[in-house]
């Protein structure tokens, strides 16, 4: 007996949804054309801190996993310094840059920190 193992697994419509193609329009993701996705700056947010970056972008494609949610579309990471490789993952846009002061503040307290140790040490 053969079973259409995508039609079982629900396998099409996860890449179905995954396939879909997003821009931003002011501040509202629309879904679009995969040509369209690609014309816009995708930066979000981008602020640097002795040596780290801290970087926000918009997601042409859906990072959700789940079928019934809303798209995952805006992402912030941190590069290099203690919390290299953070990263975290935001369905709109206002989120997004929420999460970036967040990593933002994050990075500022563990300069502090370090900037009191060494003061504490006289150096």
């Amino acid at each position: 007996m053969f079973i259409n193992f995508a039609v079982k697994c629900n396998i099409t419509s996860m890449f179905d949804r995954r396939l879909k193609s997003y821009r931003l329009v002011g501040k509202t993701p629309v879904e679009c054309s995969l040509e369209e996705s690609t014309l816009d700056d995708k930066q979000i947010e981008l602020d640097f801190f002795d040596g780290v970056t801290v970087s926000t972008v918009f997601l042409p494609f859906d990072h959700s996993f789940d079928d019934d949610s809303e798209p995952i579309l805006f992402e912030t990471m941190i590069f290099g310094g203690k919390y290299d490789g953070y990263q975290y993952r935001y369905h709109t846009y206002d989120e997004s840059v929420e999460g970036h002061k967040d990593a933002c503040y994050l990075i500022n307290k563990t300069s502090i920190d370090r900037n009191n140790k060494l003061d504490n040490l006289g150096i």
